[in-house]
C-alpha cells in the first residue's frame, strides 16, 4: 500500500463516501470511477471520481457496523481531507410497509432513537424490561434537504429522475416472480439509526410508536451525524437502499438469488440504487456544495454559541474533536477505541492550542476571520459579514428544537419485552 504523495494529499476532494462492511463496498464501488487508493495514519481510503462529472472524492470501509465506528471514520476523513460534503452510502430495513423493497430514502431527519434511552421494569411483564426512548434528531443543511426535495420536480433535473428510475429498473437482476414490476423510487423522510440489529417486528412497532413519520432503520447514521455536524462546514447526506422489513423473515429475503445465481439480490439491488442516485445529483452543477468556513461566519452573524442541528440538549458548538471522545463512548464495547480516540484528540488539541494561542469568537473554529477583517480596516468586529450573504445562505444550518429532545426524554412510547426482541442478521447488514 503506497504512502500519500504530495499529489494524494491535493487531491483536495470534495465529497467523503462511508460505507459499513466489504459487500457493500463492492456495489458501491461498482458505481463510481476508481482512480487507486492511499491509506493514511492506518486508515485506507479509496480514490474516485463521481462519472459524469470532475468531482473528485475518497471512500473508507468501516468494516463493522454502528455508531462509535462511523463516528470515529467520518471525524478522521474530514480531519484528513477536509471535504464539505460526507456521504453514507448503503442498505437500510424498510420499516413503512408502503415502500417497496429496493426503494430509496435519503435521510431529510437522523434520529439517533437509542441515545438517553432508559430501560425499565415491564408493567406488563413483572419477569421483563421495557425501553423508554427518547433520542437525538439531526438534520442536514436546509440547502441540501430543499434540493433533494426538489430533484425530481425541477425542470433542469426531473429528466434525470426519470432516468434514474428506467435505469436502476434495467439494471435489476432479481428473477420473477421476486423481480419489481417497476423502477424504483426515492423518498425524503426521517431514519432511525441505532446500536441495535433489529430483526424483530415487535420493536419495529416501538420505534414506529415512537416517530410514526420513519421510513427505515439503521446503524451508522447517528454517528457519522454526531462526527459531521459539530463542523458548520461539512454536511451530511445518508442515501439508504431498502433491502429488508427488518423482521424475523429478514432471512428469506437474504437468500433470494439474481439471475446469475448470485445471493443476497436484494442488497445489491438496493444499494446499486442508492449509489447511482448519489452519483445523479453529486454530478449536477446546481448541487448545494458548501463553501468551507462561510458557515462558521453565518453562525457568528446570527450570535449563536454553536449549531442548532440537533433538537439534543447538548449544542455541538465549539470543537469537534473533543466530542469525538463520546461518540467514541457510544457503546460499552467501543471503550477502549474511545481511550485510544481520546488521547490522540487531547494531543492534538493541546498542539492546536499552542499554535493558535488566539481563541476563535463566539466558539467559531474558523480562527481566520479576525484577522482578515482587520487587514481590511474593520476592526475583527465578529459580528460583520460580506453584504452578499442571502437569507437562505443564513438559514442553511438551523433546524427547529422540538418538544421531547434529550433534555426532555419522552413518555413511555411503546414498550417491547426483551423476550419479544430477537433475530439477527446473518450477514450482519440492517
Amino acid at each position: 500500500m503506497a504512502e500519500p504523495t504530495t499529489a494524494d494529499r491535493e487531491l483536495k476532494p470534495k465529497v467523503g463516501l462511508v460505507v459499513a462492511l466489504g459487500e457493500e463496498f463492492r456495489y458501491v464501488m461498482a458505481g463510481l470511477d476508481r482512480l487507486g487508493d492511499i491509506e493514511v495514519d492506518q486508515r485506507v481510503y479509496y480514490r474516485f471520481r463521481v462519472p459524469g462529472s470532475d468531482v473528485m472524492g475518497v471512500l473508507t470501509v468501516l468494516d463493522a457496523m454502528g455508531l462509535p465506528n462511523a463516528a470515529v471514520a467520518v471525524n478522521d476523513l474530514v480531519h484528513e481531507f477536509k471535504v464539505s460534503l460526507v456521504a453514507l452510502v448503503g442498505t437500510a430495513a424498510a420499516l413503512d410497509d408502503g415502500l417497496p423493497l429496493g426503494d430509496v430514502v435519503i435521510a431529510s431527519e437522523i434520529v439517533d432513537y437509542l441515545n438517553q434511552a432508559k430501560v425499565v421494569d415491564d408493567p406488563k411483564n413483572p419477569d421483563g424490561a421495557a425501553y423508554r426512548l427518547a433520542g437525538t434528531n439531526w438534520k442536514p443543511s436546509a440547502a441540501l434537504l430543499r434540493y433533494v426535495q426538489n430533484f425530481p420536480r425541477r425542470e433542469a433535473t426531473e429528466e434525470r429522475a426519470e432516468q434514474w428510475t428506467r435505469d436502476s429498473h434495467a439494471a435489476c437482476r432479481i428473477a420473477k416472480p421476486d423481480r419489481p414490476d417497476q423502477g424504483p423510487q426515492y423518498h425524503v423522510a426521517p431514519i432511525a439509526s441505532g446500536d441495535m440489529v433489529i430483526g424483530s417486528q415487535a420493536f419495529r412497532e416501538v420505534l414506529q410508536d415512537h416517530n410514526r413519520k420513519l421510513a427505515a432503520v439503521e446503524m451508522e447514521a447517528g454517528g457519522a451525524a454526531l462526527a459531521a455536524y459539530p463542523q458548520d462546514d461539512v454536511d451530511l447526506i445518508v442515501v439508504r437502499g431498502l433491502s429488508d422489513r427488518a423482521e424475523s423473515g429478514k432471512a428469506a429475503t437474504d437468500a433470494t438469488r439474481d439471475l446469475d445465481g448470485l445471493p443476497n439480490a436484494w442488497r445489491r439491488y438496493a444499494v446499486g440504487n442508492a449509489i447511482r442516485l448519489l452519483t445523479l445529483m453529486l454530478a449536477d452543477p446546481d448541487f448545494p456544495w458548501l463553501t468551507r468556513h462561510e458557515p462558521a461566519r453565518r453562525r457568528r452573524l446570527r450570535g449563536d454559541a454553536g449549531s442548532a442541528r440537533t433538537s439534543g440538549d447538548g449544542r455541538p458548538g465549539g470543537k469537534l474533536r473533543p466530542t469525538l471522545g463520546v461518540a467514541a463512548g457510544l457503546t460499552a464495547a467501543a471503550y477502549g477505541l474511545g481511550l485510544r480516540v481520546a488521547e490522540h484528540l487531547a494531543r492534538e488539541h493541546a498542539s492546536a492550542t499552542q499554535d493558535q494561542p488566539t481563541p476563535a469568537v463566539h466558539g467559531s473554529r474558523d480562527h481566520g476571520d479576525q484577522a482578515a477583517h482587520k487587514e481590511h480596516g474593520d476592526q475583527g468586529d465578529p459580528d460583520r459579514t460580506a453584504d452578499t450573504t442571502t437569507p437562505d445562505q443564513a438559514d442553511a444550518h438551523t433546524a427547529p428544537h422540538h418538544p421531547g429532545d434529550s433534555t426532555s426524554p419522552v413518555d413511555l412510547m411503546g414498550a417491547v419485552g426483551f423476550k419479544d426482541v430477537g433475530g439477527s442478521f446473518d450477514a450482519g447488514l440492517v
